[in-house]
């Protein structure tokens, strides 16, 4: 992965600040060409605060935690952690929202749960099955 690469050299926050500044400069164009052409809209100040909240701090401080993960662990398993975030917005929202966690998120949670530790694991294929496939040097 290029990312790990370039963490090697550059710490989490500066990387996140340049990822941020290429978003930008790429989704500035489309953003002024649809102010321009669009009809104009009553924006709540509540609306763009949320958005602000949502880039800046949500967006801004999960990927400075998530290149700290892939500098301390290595890509893959960073990635494999990522994948218990949808697991954690569920029990989240129980906790917090008292939202209902129904049996299909249960069985979807186990799903990811099984996911990671697999992935955790030396080798997913059977040792015998390993061993007999194992060519010859």
């Amino acid at each position: 992965m290029a990312g790990s690469r370039v963490l090697r050299h550059v710490d989490p926050l500066t990387a996140t600040a340049w990822s941020v500044l290429g978003g930008l400069l790429f989704l500035l164009p489309f953003g002024v060409w649809d102010a321009i052409t669009a009809p104009p809209a009553g924006v709540p100040i509540a609306a763009v605060a949320g958005i602000i909240y949502s880039g800046a701090l949500a967006a801004g401080v999960a990927n400075v935690l998530v290149f700290n993960a892939v500098r301390l662990v290595g890509p893959t398993r960073a990635s494999a952690m990522q994948l218990l975030v949808p697991a954690g917005a569920v029990a989240l929202g129980a906790i917090f929202l008292d939202e209902p966690v129904r049996l299909a998120q249960v069985v979807g949670g186990v799903v990811i749960v099984v996911g990671v530790v697999t992935t955790r694991r030396a080798s997913v294929m059977p040792s015998a099955l390993r061993d007999r496939l194992r060519v010859p040097a």
